[in-house]
């Protein structure tokens, strides 16, 4: 099989501020958070209780901020559910910090999933994450020239948004990483390639994902999206036999790391752009492709070819809305695209190269970048550049690839997946 190489290098632009320290509270039951006063932050700040956070708010008289519930509904045979908490409008300051959000984690959580968006002409990074302890498993500090940096390598890896608009976090993403129930304060930051911040309001999303006990299998929807690429639509995909072996493959791989792949729905998209290029902001951009979805599921685009217009060369064979990519659909990161006519492999190796950016979707990092610059945070990955046999190295030179089980657990724990053992 020839070498695929997954994923480009992702250029870091500089973003973010001095973090202000309004603090947005949503109660659980869906009630207003409040907005405090402007004061200078400690060097430590300690995050308040949810009652004396509340209280102080409803004495300044400043207008409340909404924050809404929605406690998730398992389906038959589910033995997890997913409740999302949203806060639309959350202030940014004129550094391009949100207002920090603060919410509580129930008892039974097994992980929690952060969705920022804001606008699109800006990129956006999770940077700050404090649990109920007042540790931060999610530190980009104060210097804005390695925050992007410091990020990447916080006990939880938190990367800069893939596609601009819009960051995704999902913790834990390690084994070292424990979710306590308690009270949780997120940060973000954003920045366009000058350093220019992003102005306005930011809408922000936390999906909670809920179980009484560790996941060891589950299983996830697939929404396939025909552009017209290969001549697939459809219509006649389901019954392709290089489809069939793609398929195939990506269940196969899957079924390693304990992911059943449940629904599988397709979808006609004519007007979609058969060409993604991973320089571009306007229509050929994989965010605004990414942002025509509307279905639950993780969705896959088959598109022409994945290009880097801007060192006039082609692109990875796939490429998804970032590491995680989001659990819902309609925004920039909610999609993975797949080269079929611009790559020449094999169709059961389009099928590993789908499985190895579902693997990213749902929080895997690569194992170790080709040239060992960094290396994924579990302990049962091979650390070694051109390691053989794992499905998250950057090269695939061959079909003898699994997932361990530590990137199963990861997997195990993102929203999109419904736990059925």
């Amino acid at each position: 099989m020839p070498k695929v190489t997954t994923h480009p290098s992702v250029h870091r632009p500089t973003v973010g501020g001095e973090p202000p320290v309004t603090k947005i509270e949503p109660k659980r039951t869906g009630s207003a958070a409040r907005k405090a006063p402007a004061e200078k932050a400690p060097a430590q700040p300690a995050v308040p209780h949810l009652r004396d956070f509340a209280e102080s708010h409803t004495r300044s008289g400043l207008k409340p901020q909404q924050g809404a519930l929605v406690e998730g509904k398992p389906g038959r045979g589910v033995l997890s559910r997913v409740d999302t908490l949203t806060f639309a409008k959350v202030p940014i300051d004129k550094n391009g910090r949100i207002a920090p959000v603060v919410f509580d984690l129930p008892k039974d959580a097994i992980s929690f999933t952060v969705v920022v968006r804001g606008k699109e002409n800006a990129s956006w990074l999770i940077d700050r994450v404090k649990g109920p302890d007042g540790k931060a498993i999610v530190d980009g500090g104060k210097n804005m020239s390695t925050i992007v940096d410091h990020a990447l390598d916080s006990p939880n890896r938190s990367a800069i948004g893939l596609c601009p608009g819009v960051a995704v976090l999902l913790a834990p993403d390690n084994p070292s990483i424990k979710v306590k129930p308690g009270q949780w304060q997120i940060g973000a930051c954003s920045g366009d390639d000058q350093g220019k911040p992003a102005t306005g309001t930011a809408d922000v999303q936390i999906l909670i994902k809920r179980a009484t006990r560790q996941p060891k299998r589950g299983r996830i929807d697939l929404n396939f999206y025909l552009t017209g690429t290969h001549r697939w639509t459809a219509k006649n995909v389901a019954g392709n036999k290089d489809f069939r072996a793609l398929l195939a493959r990506t269940k196969a791989l899957l079924k390693g790391a304990g992911i059943e792949v449940g629904a599988v729905r397709f979808a006609d998209a004519p007007g979609a752009t058969r060409t993604i290029d991973l320089d571009s902001h306007g229509k050929h951009s994989a965010g605004a492709l990414f942002k025509t979805t509307d279905k639950p599921g993780l969705n896959v685009f088959f598109v022409d070819a994945v290009t880097l217009a801007g060192i006039g060369g082609r692109g990875p064979v796939g490429f998804g809305g970032g590491i995680p990519g989001a659990p819902v659909p309609g925004t920039p990161a909610s999609g993975i695209a797949l080269s079929i006519d611009g790559n020449p492999d094999l169709p059961g190796n389009w099928g590993t190269c789908l499985a190895h950016e579902i693997g990213h979707y749902l929080g895997l990092s690569h194992t170790v970048e080709s040239d060992g610059s960094m290396q994924d945070q579990l302990p049962d990955t091979d650390p070694r550049p051109y390691a053989a046999g794992n499905l998250m190295y950057p090269v695939q030179e061959g079909s003898a690839v699994t997932f361990s089980r530590q990137q199963a657990d990861v997997m195990l724990r993102h929203p999109m997946v419904d736990i059925i053992e």
